[in-house]
C-alpha cells in the first residue's frame, strides 16, 4: 500500500439563514447543521485513485447487537486522478447533518457518529481516515405540540381506561395519571403500573422492567386511582424509530382479573 497522510479538517457550521461559525473541538452539532471543510492529501510517492470520499456514518450499539449501521450518507468529491509526490492537495468538501438521533452513551447503548474520508482505487479504499462529531437532535416539533395520553384496554368483560395530561415526556420528568375500571361485575386485585425499557434492532428483541410499584391490592367498578412515577432515576434512552432500530420506553398496567393475570402495555415518547 502506497503511503499517503490524509486529514479531515471542519473549519465552519452554518444553520441557515445564520452565518457560518468556526467548528471548535467543543462544538457540538444540531438538526440542521451545514458543515464545511477540506481534506488534506499528501502522498509519499506518486499516487492514482479513482475518487475521493467523504462519508457520514452513524452506528448504534446495545446490548443485542454489537455494532448495526443508523445512517450512512456517501459524497464522492471532485478531484484529480492523480496525485504528486509530497504535494498537499486541499479538496473542500460539504455535509449536511439531518441525523435521525442524537449521539448519546448510557449502560444500554449508545449512537456514534463520525465522518470518515476514503482514497478509493479499483473498488478499495487505499487508506481511510475518521474524525468522530458529537450531534445533537432537537425537534422544534416535540417541544411545542403536546398531546393528552388516552389509552382504552377493552377485555368485553371489563373497560380499563388509563389517562395523563401529557404523553410526550423528558427523562427527569415526573409522570403522573390515573386508571380508571368501568366493570359492574368484577374487580381488580394487585393492580401494578410498571416502567420498561424495550429494544429491538432488527429480529432481536429485549425489554427490561425498570420499576414496578402496587397502586392498589382491589380496584372496584368506577374507581379512578392516581399514579406518579419520578423518571429521573430510570436512566431514560430519547425514542428511536428509523428503519428496523426501535427504541421505546413503556408504560405497563398489570392486574389479577378473575383469577388471571393480565398486562397492557403503551408507549411513552421520551424526548431527546
Amino acid at each position: 500500500m502506497k503511503k499517503i497522510q490524509l486529514q479531515i479538517q471542519l473549519q465552519t457550521v452554518q444553520y441557515p439563514p445564520s452565518e457560518p461559525q468556526p467548528v471548535l473541538e467543543s462544538t457540538i452539532f444540531e438538526l440542521g447543521a451545514r458543515v464545511q471543510g477540506i481534506i488534506q492529501l499528501t502522498p509519499k510517492q506518486p499516487l492514482s485513485c479513482d475518487s475521493l470520499q467523504i462519508q457520514l456514518q452513524g452506528k448504534i450499539q446495545g446490548s443485542k447487537v454489537t455494532t448495526e449501521d443508523i445512517y450512512s450518507h456517501n459524497v464522492d468529491l471532485q478531484t484529480p486522478n492523480a496525485f504528486e509526490a509530497n504535494v498537499t492537495s486541499s479538496v473542500p468538501f460539504q455535509l449536511s447533518m439531518d441525523l435521525p438521533a442524537s449521539s448519546f452513551v448510557n449502560k444500554r447503548g449508545s449512537v456514534e457518529y463520525q465522518i470518515i474520508c476514503k482514497v478509493m482505487s479499483k473498488g478499495q479504499a487505499l487508506i481511510e481516515q475518521k474524525i468522530p462529531v458529537n450531534y445533537i437532535k432537537r425537534s422544534n416539533l416535540l417541544k411545542s405540540v403536546q398531546a393528552p395520553l388516552a389509552h382504552v384496554y377493552n377485555k368485553g368483560n371489563f373497560v380499563l381506561y388509563v389517562q395523563a395530561l401529557e404523553s410526550i415526556l423528558s427523562a427527569a420528568d415526573i409522570f403522573t395519571g390515573s386508571i380508571q375500571l368501568m366493570c359492574a361485575s368484577i374487580e381488580l386485585q394487585d393492580v401494578e403500573i410498571k416502567i420498561y425499557r424495550h429494544e429491538q434492532i432488527g429480529l432481536a428483541k429485549e425489554q427490561q422492567q425498570l420499576m414496578t410499584i402496587l397502586l392498589c391490592e382491589q380496584l372496584k367498578n368506577g374507581d379512578s386511582i392516581p399514579f406518579c412515577i419520578p423518571l429521573g432515576g430510570l436512566v431514560l434512552q430519547p425514542t428511536l424509530n428509523f428503519q428496523q432500530i426501535f427504541m421505546q420506553t413503556r408504560l405497563g398496567i398489570s392486574f389479577v382479573a378473575e383469577g388471571k393475570k393480565d398486562e397492557t402495555q403503551i408507549e411513552i415518547i421520551i424526548r431527546e
